[in-house]
C-alpha cells in the first residue's frame, strides 16, 4: 500500500512537470506571437508615418514660398556644415601646433604668448562646434 502512495506522488508530480512544461511553451509561442504582431503593427504605423509625411511634403512644395524657404534651408544646412568641418580642422590644426610647440619650449624659447593664442583658438572651437 505504500508503494502505491509513493507511486501516485511520483506520478502526479511527474504529470505536474509536463503540464508545467506545456504551459511554459505555449506562454512562450503567445508571447512571440504577440510580439511579431506588435512589430508588424508598429512597421505598418511607421510605413504610413512616412507616406504621409512625403504626401504632406508634396502638398507643401507646391506652393512657392515654402519650396523657396525649404531650398534656402537645404542651403543652409550645407553651408553649417562646411563650417562646422571647418571648425573641427581649425581645431584639429590648433592642437597639432600645441603639440609641436613642446619642442621649442625644450629648447628654452618662451612660447607662452603662441600658447595663449592656441588656447583662444581652441576655446573658440570647442564653444562654437
Amino acid at each position: 500500500m505504500k508503494n502505491a502512495h509513493i507511486g501516485c506522488i511520483v506520478l502526479a508530480t511527474i504529470a505536474a512537470l509536463l503540464l508545467a512544461f506545456y504551459l511554459g511553451n505555449d506562454i512562450k509561442q503567445k508571447e512571440a506571437t504577440e510580439r511579431h504582431e506588435l512589430l508588424s503593427d508598429t512597421a505598418i504605423a511607421n510605413n504610413a508615418y512616412r507616406t504621409y509625411q512625403r504626401i504632406h511634403h508634396q502638398q507643401l512644395m507646391e506652393d512657392e514660398d515654402y519650396s523657396e524657404l525649404y531650398y534656402e534651408c537645404k542651403e543652409l544646412r550645407t553651408e553649417n556644415e562646411k563650417l562646422r568641418n571647418s571648425l573641427l580642422q581649425i581645431q584639429e590644426y590648433a592642437d597639432n601646433i600645441d603639440d609641436e610647440l613642446e619642442y621649442f619650449r625644450l629648447k628654452g624659447f618662451d612660447v607662452s604668448s603662441i600658447e595663449d593664442l592656441i588656447s583662444d583658438i581652441e576655446s573658440e572651437c570647442y564653444n562654437n562646434p
